[in-house]
């Protein structure tokens, strides 16, 4: 029964999991801690574009397309006052599609 415990502890153990994640084809100024060059981002294509304070290791980002991704998620242990407690990294580019993103926000400069 000691495989059995393991196994039911295992999920809280796991600290990263996989998301799908859509950037907008122009980034916004967002203000974190101070203003930052941000991705419009949305889990689900019906969602509204959401500002997105994290980089995205590993993924190279052209304006003027639209993206979906397959990000790794992890949690960090001791993330920095101001940082996410997440590091997004770039598993797969699902799509990339030219042209301009529907519902931009409006861009406040």
């Amino acid at each position: 029964s000691g495989y059995h415990r393991h196994l039911h502890s295992f999920p809280t153990r796991r600290s990263s999991d996989l998301i799908r994640m859509f950037i907008a084809s122009e980034k916004r100024t967002g203000y974190g801690v101070g203003p930052q060059s941000c991705f419009l981002i949305k889990y689900k294509p019906e969602e509204k574009w959401q500002y997105f304070y994290s980089e995205i290791q590993g993924f190279q980002y052209e304006p003027g397309y639209e993206y979906q991704l397959l990000l790794q998620r992890t949690e960090r242990k001791n993330p920095p006052q101001d940082a996410s407690k997440y590091v997004y990294t770039l598993k797969k580019i699902i799509s990339k599609t030219a042209g301009p993103s529907k519902a931009l926000p409006e861009n406040k400069n």
